[in-house]
């Protein structure tokens, strides 16, 4: 996704995920989130999403879906924040 034509930043994530608000199946081994650029210098997202069906359709074992968050109400809580260290020995007083 990298370098795709309207896309502007890539997050990953790989293992299981939970909380957030986020129904993700359990067989799920990894989440790429990525974000548009502005809408006026990109074609549709819709168009976008299409394209990347597409392409990714032909990965051999592989199955990737493409989603598009639901709207509505978030369910998860409204900030969310981690911390990591190298030594994580000082965290909780650094979250405090």
């Amino acid at each position: 996704l990298l370098g795709w034509p309207g896309v502007k930043s890539v997050y990953t994530r790989v293992g299981k995920t939970q909380g957030g608000g986020q129904d993700i199946p359990e067989d799920v081994v990894g989440v790429i989130q990525y974000e548009f650029v502005d809408w006026r210098q990109r074609k549709s997202a819709n168009q976008i999403l299409d394209d990347l069906r597409g392409v990714m359709a032909g990965i051999p074992g592989v199955d990737v879906e493409v989603r598009v968050p639901e709207a509505g109400p978030p369910t998860g809580k409204p900030i969310q924040i981690r911390l990591s260290a190298a030594d994580p020995a000082g965290l909780d007083d650094k979250a405090g």
